[in-house]
This record gives C-alpha cells, sequence and structure tokens, in this order.
C-alpha cells in the first residue's frame, strides 16, 4: 500500500512540475522572545529599566561599598529578593525603611 501511495505522490510532483527529489523547507517559526524569568540580555534591559531606580533608592545607600547587585541576573539569584521577602530588608528603623512601600516591595520581588 505504502509503495502506491509513493508511486502517486510521484505522479503528482512530477505532473505538477516537480520531481521526487523535490525538498520542501518549511518556513522558520518566530523564536519566542525571553521573556521577564529569562536570564541574559532582556533579564539586565529589564533590570536596568524597571528595577534599578527602585535598588539604587533603597539598597544602594547601604551596600553599594559591598558591591551590591548590578545587574538582573544578579538580582535574580534569589538572596536579595529572600532579604526583602522577608522583611530583614530594608534594615528596620533605617530611613529606607521609613520610605519603602508596599508597591516598592511586590516590584522588587515581582521580577
Amino acid at each position: 500500500m505504502k509503495k502506491v501511495g509513493g508511486m502517486l505522490l510521484s505522479f503528482v510532483l512530477v505532473s505538477c512540475g516537480g520531481s521526487e527529489s523535490t525538498t520542501v523547507t518549511p518556513s522558520p517559526q518566530p523564536s519566542a522572545s525571553p521573556g521577564p524569568g529569562n536570564h541574559g540580555k532582556d533579564v539586565n534591559a529589564e533590570f536596568v529599566a524597571k528595577i534599578k531606580p527602585t535598588v539604587d533608592k533603597f539598597c544602594t545607600p547601604c551596600h553599594a561599598a559591598a558591591g551590591f547587585v548590578k545587574t538582573g541576573t544578579a538580582f535574580k539569584s534569589g538572596k536579595p529578593q529572600q532579604m526583602i521577602a522577608s522583611g530583614a530588608m530594608p534594615k528596620a528603623g533605617s530611613q529606607q525603611a521609613k520610605a519603602f512601600t508596599d508597591q516598592d516591595k511586590q516590584l522588587l520581588l515581582s521580577f
């Protein structure tokens, strides 16, 4: 049965101007663009655009000398977000903690 199908396909290809060796090249599929959860340049670009201003306001004043995170990849490493989620940072009583809102916290934790 397969032989008959192959012969029929050959007949159709030949009668349409093709040959049995005609190859069909699939059109390229659009690649999925990296999203916020992915690591790489897009994560770092998103960090600089959306997160870094908040990090600079609340984290950098105390942590700049310690080499606090400067990239989205480093920020997503977990520790900064764990410290923020637990309430350990910004440090209670600091100027940053007094100005730190729930909206700021959600922004940093959603990254």
